[in-house]
């Protein structure tokens, strides 16, 4: 794998539909994606050495929100199956989604953090 990006686009209703999820259930289903006030939530992963730079872009790294340069260092490339029990169990906990999702065979990725991003604040993928 040489590139992966994988983006959450929460609700701006979030709060809403944990305390009311039939009421979401008729909201348009793309409303949050095109709406202009979304915050994302992104992994993304990229072992172009044009667009590396140690801790400023980092190879693996964790985006949040609308922020140009917002980019977290992240030890290693994440699966989908590992994102989605991310994104379940941090946004849509009132559910029991952990007895649905299997991380046991979610795939390993090699490490590819620069140690002087290991140095400072980041998230660290352990299998």
């Amino acid at each position: 794998m040489v590139s992966h990006r994988l983006a959450f686009y929460p609700s701006p209703y979030l709060e809403y539909y944990q305390n009311d999820p039939e009421t979401y259930d008729y909201d348009d289903l793309f409303a949050d994606i095109l709406s202009q006030t979304n915050n994302t939530l992104r992994f993304d992963f990229d072992v172009d050495p044009e667009k590396f730079k140690v801790v400023h872009h980092p190879i693996s790294h964790l985006t949040i929100g609308q922020y140009k340069n917002c980019r977290i260092p992240v030890s290693s490339a994440i699966s989908p199956t590992l994102y989605l029990d991310f994104i379940l169990r941090n946004f849509y906990f009132d559910f029991d989604f952990p007895s649905v999702i299997n991380l046991k065979n979610q795939g390993i990725f090699p490490r590819s953090i620069d140690k002087r991003e290991e140095s400072i604040l980041h998230f660290n993928i352990i299998s």
